[in-house]
C-alpha cells in the first residue's frame, strides 16, 4: 500500500493533503499499484457522479469538478510522464478521464502533458473524442473540446 495512492483514491481528499502525501512520498508517484495503476490513473478514474441511497446517481457540484482537475493536474506537475503510461488494464489516463467524465481543464492537462494521446485509438478502437461522444459521463462541453484540440481527425475519418 501506498499513500499517494491512498489519498489519490479518495473521493473527498483535500488538494493540501493529497500534495503533502506527494511531497512526503514522492516516489509513490512512478509505482503501480497491484493492479498496474499509477496515482495518475486512480485520480482520473474517480467519476463525476456518486451514489446516493444504494444507487441513485448524483452530478457532484462544480466546485468537486474544479477539486477533480487540482488533483490531475497537481500529479501530472509532480510526474508528467505518467500521461504516456497505460493502466494496468492497456487504457491511457486520457481514455480513463474520458470515461470516468473528468472535466475539460483536467483532460486538457492530461493532453498538454501527453498529445500524441489525441490521435490514438482505445483498446475499443475509438479516438478520444469518439470515445467522449459515446460515453454517459462525458459532456457535450469536453466533446467539443477535444475535436478543436484536434480537428484533423475528423476529416480523416
Amino acid at each position: 500500500w501506498r499513500v499517494v495512492h491512498g489519498a489519490a483514491s479518495l473521493s473527498n481528499c483535500p488538494l493540501g493533503l493529497l500534495e503533502l502525501s506527494i511531497v512526503m512520498n514522492p516516489e509513490d508517484l512512478r509505482y503501480a499499484n497491484g493492479r498496474g495503476d499509477f496515482p495518475l490513473h486512480i485520480a482520473v478514474s474517480k467519476t463525476r457522479f456518486r451514489e446516493e441511497n444504494g444507487s441513485f446517481r448524483v452530478a457532484i457540484e462544480d466546485s468537486e469538478d474544479d477539486l477533480r482537475a487540482s488533483r490531475t493536474k497537481l500529479i501530472l506537475r509532480s510526474f508528467p510522464r505518467a500521461a504516456f503510461i497505460p493502466d494496468g488494464g492497456g487504457d491511457m489516463p486520457l481514455t480513463l478521464a474520458i470515461q470516468a467524465g473528468q472535466p475539460w481543464e483536467s483532460l486538457d492537462a492530461l493532453v498538454r502533458a501527453a498529445p500524441h494521446v489525441l490521435s490514438q485509438t482505445s483498446k475499443m478502437g475509438l479516438y478520444p473524442f469518439q470515445l467522449a461522444a459515446c460515453s454517459p459521463m462525458a459532456s457535450l462541453n469536453e466533446l467539443f473540446q477535444l475535436l478543436v484540440t484536434e480537428p484533423f481527425l475528423i476529416s480523416s475519418h
